[in-house]
């Protein structure tokens, strides 16, 4: 619960993501009602990249975090979701699920998969 609000917090703050859907956030538009009638919150987030065109490049370029869904395991993963009535036509969702790893490892990998260029 606390790793994935601080990976969604710096999600928030990266100049790469466009939004970040995460009940615990402020910037969430059910955060109040969010934390009125629970304790905490899920593991489980999502957001959207700016350029969606990036999205396979980032997620072949993690290292720690899985690319398959497996809700309720201990490792954190990363999965594209499309169709998601929330979006425009052009955005393409990722949907995450933060383990057990350490949230600083699990940052670092972030930022490195988010400024990954390609060699010339």
């Amino acid at each position: 619960m606390k790793s994935s609000y601080k990976i969604a917090e710096f999600l928030q703050n990266h100049p790469e993501i466009k939004r970040v859907f995460h009940p615990a956030l402020p910037s969430h538009p059910q955060h109040d009602i969010a934390c009125k009638q629970s304790y905490g919150h899920s593991g489980i987030f999502s957001f959207v990249l700016k350029n969606h065109q990036n999205i396979e490049n980032f997620l072949a370029h993690l290292k720690i975090f899985m690319k398959n869904e497996m809700l309720g395991s201990f490792e954190s993963f990363m999965t594209r979701a499309e169709n998601i009535d929330l979006l425009d036509s052009n955005e393409i969702m990722i949907i995450s699920s933060i383990g057990l790893e350490n949230v600083s490892d699990l940052i670092e990998d972030l930022k490195q998969a988010l400024n990954f260029e390609p060699k010339i």
